[in-house]
């Protein structure tokens, strides 16, 4: 009877201390659990706000975008057909002798020759004409005119001009870019992709067409300021000289 009494009791006594370990490490589950799901809300929360971060950056630089595509349309409306017609004509045979080298040698070979100019690879270059589903002619023009741009535009954003009507020739002028320099920038970009020059890295330069405005007009103030300063300093000297001069009678 001892015996079978000391066996309950042993179980009496096991049940009791489980139980107790478990009434103590329930808290620290739940705390566990609380953590845990703590951290999951918070990194849920980090993710939300980095979404609302990237959106609100994303429509910033589409409404920018936008913004520069509207003036560039604004200043390409003022244009003088006849002041453009021979740039446009031009440009159109460097775009075809680009896309002519594509079609005999392959477009990546032409795109390898020229990307390094605008600071791209040419499988990049490839890629983006198949995006754009433009020529290589059109994409190497559309690059040297973006490079150039007083304005932040990008050559995708300048597709989107010519998807609406605009030829290269009055988009370059919508560019504020000086006309004279156009075709001869386009030229030396068509010279890299068809083999016939090196890259260097950067792209044919062409100047905003008001700053040159501008500078000329500094330089015709400045040599007329030089020149009423000359007649000053002549008649001065005109007028020193004849003192102390008698006139006979």
């Amino acid at each position: 009877m001892k015996a079978i009494f000391g066996v309950l009791f042993g179980y009496a006594l096991m049940f009791v201390i489980v139980g107790t370990a478990l009434a103590e490490g329930s808290p620290r589950a739940t705390a566990n659990a609380t953590s845990r799901s703590q951290g999951s809300a918070d990194i849920q929360d980090g993710k939300a706000l980095q979404g609302q971060t990237e959106s609100s950056a994303e429509v910033t630089a589409d409404e920018n975008a936008s913004a520069s595509l509207d003036a560039i349309r604004d200043r390409a409306r003022q244009f003088s057909r006849k002041a453009l017609t021979k740039l446009e004509r031009r440009l159109s045979e460097l775009a075809n002798e680009i896309d002519a080298e594509a079609n005999l040698k392959g477009e990546i070979s032409v795109a390898n020759r020229v990307a390094p100019e605008f600071g791209m690879t040419g499988a990049l270059m490839i890629l983006e004409r198949g995006t754009l589903n433009t020529s290589m002619g059109d994409l190497v023009i559309a690059h040297t005119l973006a490079a150039n741009s007083p304005a932040d535009v990008t050559a995708t954003q300048l597709f989107t001009l010519q998807h609406d009507g605009y030829s290269w020739a009055r988009i370059a002028y919508g560019l504020d870019l000086r006309q004279d320099q156009v075709a001869g920038a386009v030229e030396s970009e068509t010279r890299v992709a068809i083999g016939r020059a090196k890259a260097d890295g950067k792209p044919a330069m062409i100047q905003s067409a008001s700053a040159a405005r501008a500078a000329a007009s500094a330089s015709t103030g400045m040599n007329a300021g030089a020149g009423v300063n000359a007649g000053g300093a002549g008649g001065s000297a005109a007028g020193s000289a004849g003192v102390g001069l008698s006139i006979g009678k």
